[in-house]
């Protein structure tokens, strides 16, 4: 890569194929934030190329990228990105093509992360028709679908959320077999949504599910495993398992160092909810320093006073003071 930039230049055709390609490559390896930075670089050559303003590659490198950006807490940027991809997608594949509709389906989830939940329903009903088309058993109506679920969720209607969630893991199962990293998500998914009606037995069985499935199908160290372990400590913490829970969280935290820079907002929460375990193991010094340390990188990186994360590390920290 260094020669060919050092031949060609940074924003040259063949150097942004070279940029996706490793994105690619990183994205699969769990390195988001390093994807994001070669994607970015792409995005920054087809702008400057006329030749590729309406290419599929453009439109690749948005639909890679945006999400990315998302997790990073970019939304707006994320945002923008996934409207121009929709529009681009129209345009190169027409409104009814199944491609277009997941660019919606992105884009929803986009629009999900900053609350905007009328529209993102809207276009995930829009989405799903699309899809309809192509038969209900495929696995790309059953992303929506599960994406879908998690949005009712979010809105507490957790019985229609309920549905959809146990019909894309069907889907998936049926699809792919009991272990792939889809059924893990699904898996990882419908436990969220048992944990957050208080079905504490179910949902522990099923994130126990979902993490061995991620184990078996994904690299030692990738945001899922990490993302699995957080949710079963969490969970294992309301069930009193507090041992358990501590090794599940200490897990999480170290593969969230090789996979997240330290500044990545999932970094900061598995770090103060790493605090919280120790809190909850009544280690308050040891969890004094985890949860002061995600206050601070949280401010500085302006998350607002009435975020959700920032009031529940708050609240922890003023009972860890109390019983130091």
């Amino acid at each position: 890569l260094c020669e060919q930039v050092k031949c060609l230049g940074e924003f040259h055709p063949m150097t942004a194929q070279t940029y996706y390609g490793i994105g690619i490559f990183l994205y699969n390896k769990g390195q988001n934030f390093k994807a994001a930075t070669c994607f970015q670089s792409v995005l920054q050559s087809c702008d400057q190329d006329p030749a590729a303003a309406e290419s599929v590659f453009l439109l690749n490198t948005l639909r890679n990228l945006a999400p990315l950006l998302e997790e990073q807490g970019k939304y707006m940027d994320a945002e923008r990105l996934m409207e121009r991809s929709v529009k681009l997608s129209t345009k190169i594949y027409g409104i009814e093509d199944e491609n277009t509709a997941l660019e919606m389906n992105t884009l929803a989830m986009v629009k999900r992360g900053q609350g905007k939940y009328i529209e993102a329903e809207k276009m995930l009903i829009k989405s799903l028709k699309i899809l309809e088309k192509q038969g209900t058993a495929q696995m790309k109506y059953a992303i929506v679908l599960n994406n879908l679920a998690g949005l009712l969720e979010d809105q507490k209607r957790f019985e229609e959320a309920e549905i959809m969630h146990r019909q894309a893991l069907g889907v998936y199962e049926r699809t792919f077999g009991p272990e792939h990293p889809f059924v893990g998500t699904a898996l990882n998914n419908l436990a969220v949504m048992l944990k957050n009606q208080g079905r504490l037995d179910a949902a522990k069985d099923y994130h126990k599910r979902s993490l061995a499935v991620r184990r078996k199908t994904l690299p030692d160290v990738h945001p899922d495993i990490a993302m699995s372990l957080n949710n079963l400590a969490m969970l294992l913490i309301d069930t009193g398992e507090i041992e358990e829970a501590t090794e599940m969280s200490r897990q999480c935290l170290e593969v969230a160092m090789a996979v997240y820079d330290k500044e990545q907002l999932e970094y900061i929460n598995f770090m103060g909810n790493y605090g919280l375990v120790l809190k909850a193991a009544n280690k308050m010094e040891e969890a004094q320093v985890y949860i002061e340390a995600a206050l601070e990188q949280l401010e500085q990186k302006g998350v607002d006073k009435g975020h959700i994360w920032v009031v529940k590390f708050s609240t922890a920290l003023i009972d860890v003071w109390s019983n130091v």
